[in-house]
């Protein structure tokens, strides 16, 4: 085979496949789009009740909450170094993803 028509075979099969995953996406987006579709129903005076009324507490303002920082009397002296620097840091938060987190408080 030569290359012209292995190259014509391949785009034979790209076309196809490009078509079928169009069609397969027309038919998804028809069929969610008749199944989402509401219908102009009226609820009966019978069906619509109320709910419970929930008290209204009042409003309250958070206690202050006063932070003393205890680790000179602790005997904590040392400062964590993750060895996180430069592109490290930025790839250490990619690689952590969504679900996890950090706070550095020697930062803030």
């Amino acid at each position: 085979m030569s290359d012209v028509a292995g190259e014509a075979r391949i785009q034979r099969a790209l076309k196809l496949s490009l078509g079928v995953a169009a069609g397969l996406a027309l038919v998804t987006a028809a069929a969610v789009l008749l199944l989402r579709r509401e219908e102009d129903t009226q609820a009966s005076p019978e069906a619509v009740q109320a709910g419970p009324q929930l008290p209204r507490a009042p409003a309250v303002d958070a206690p202050a909450m006063p932070f003393t920082d205890v680790t000179a009397e602790a005997g904590i002296d040392f400062l964590h170094r993750t060895g996180a620097y430069g592109e490290r840091a930025v790839a250490l938060v990619w690689i952590q993803g969504r679900c996890c987190g950090g706070v550095s408080y020697s930062h803030l």
